[in-house]
């Protein structure tokens, strides 16, 4: 919020919010350069950072002027902004973007080894079952062999004791 006594815009922060608000004024055909660097102050100006603030207007200015790029600005600010966190003892700002791909990549490992845990079980329980079809079947083929064994042998042996 680019306002007078509103927000964190008090001071150095908004008398630098307010100069850039008067160079994009004096430029209107920059008009999406204007965006973006009020975007970008207004997030320099909620890290309270009067550097910043500076350094936006600063950018702000050059772009008004035609000497610098959008990404370059975009680039200025936050290289600006993540200087000042650093000298008041903040982490860098891609600390956490580490972090959070780090948790990411954590994550999708242990949910690749879940998988893979249920591949395993899944194959161990088709392995098991084919092992026990195969028992069954074993054994239900023996008790029919032994059968017929018997049955010919008692069959064999009435012939031989008739008189």
């Amino acid at each position: 919020m680019l306002g007078r006594g509103v927000g964190p815009l008090w001071g150095p922060a908004a008398a630098a919010a307010r100069r850039l608000k008067e160079t994009l004024a004096a430029a209107p055909d920059k008009a999406a350069a204007a965006a973006d660097t009020a975007a970008a102050a207004d997030t320099a100006a909620a890290a309270d950072t009067a550097a910043a603030a500076a350094a936006a207007a600063a950018a702000a200015a050059a772009a008004a002027a035609g000497k610098t790029s959008i990404p370059r600005l975009k680039l200025l600010l936050q290289h600006s902004s993540s200087k000042q966190l650093q000298q008041r003892g903040a982490p860098p700002l891609t600390q956490p973007r580490k972090r959070e791909q780090q948790q990411q990549q954590q994550q999708q490992q242990q949910q690749q080894q879940k998988q893979q845990q249920k591949q395993q079980q899944q194959q161990q329980q088709q392995q098991q079952q084919k092992q026990q079809q195969q028992q069954e079947a074993d054994s239900s083929s023996k008790k029919q062999q032994g059968g017929r064994v018997a049955l010919y042998t008692s069959s064999y042996l009435r012939r031989l004791l008739k008189p």
